[in-house]
């Protein structure tokens, strides 16, 4: 219901001042931030020295590493413009510091100069709480956040961590590459 510019509604102080705090704290304090674009990965695993792992046909029915590295070459260079400022944002070192290393040495291939510097959100995480947590779901709890989809599932873990970075982001966690390799 609209009212009159002429009508006058009423509310009692009390009130007002409870409905300008809830306000305030739902507030972003979100700060400027150095880059375009933040590109979340995650990268999974088909092994595990403790059990046999059952045929992923998800695995199976994907591309070979070469190809997939060709064409995120391709995406980054047209998308994603590599004279934008990017920062990749992991959960964890392990993606751009060993596996992507690794496994381009394996394939006789060079580690994409713009894979070198990334945000682990755990240090960002660390940083705006003074806790460091160990793993995602621990992250998700302290920020009182819903976990989706399935842990381990390179998808659902780069939504989760992208929840994660907005969440910093609305506390006022300013973003800034916290691991580098030459």
């Amino acid at each position: 219901m609209r009212l009159p510019l002429t009508s006058r509604v009423w509310i009692p102080l009390q009130l007002f001042k409870l409905n300008f705090k809830i306000q305030q704290a739902n507030m972003s304090t979100r700060i400027p931030q150095s880059f375009d674009y933040f590109l979340v990965l995650d990268f999974e695993a088909t092994c595990d020295n403790k059990k046999k792992i059952e045929p992923q046909t998800e695995v199976d029915d994907g591309e070979l590493f070469p190809v997939v590295l060709q064409e995120f070459d391709k995406w980054m260079k047209e998308d994603v413009g590599l004279g934008k400022q990017f920062l990749f944002i992991t959960c964890g070192d392990w993606d751009l510091k060993t596996m992507l290393p690794s496994q381009c040495a394996l394939e006789n291939l060079q580690v994409p100069q713009y894979c070198k510097k990334w945000l682990n959100i755990k240090k960002s995480y660390a940083v705006m709480t003074g806790e460091y947590n160990k793993g995602m779901i621990s992250m998700m709890r302290g920020l009182q956040l819903s976990h989706t989809g399935h842990l381990h599932r390179g998808f659902d873990d780069c939504l989760n961590i992208a929840i994660i970075l907005r969440a910093l982001a609305n506390r006022g966690c300013k973003f800034l590459p916290t691991m580098s390799i030459s």
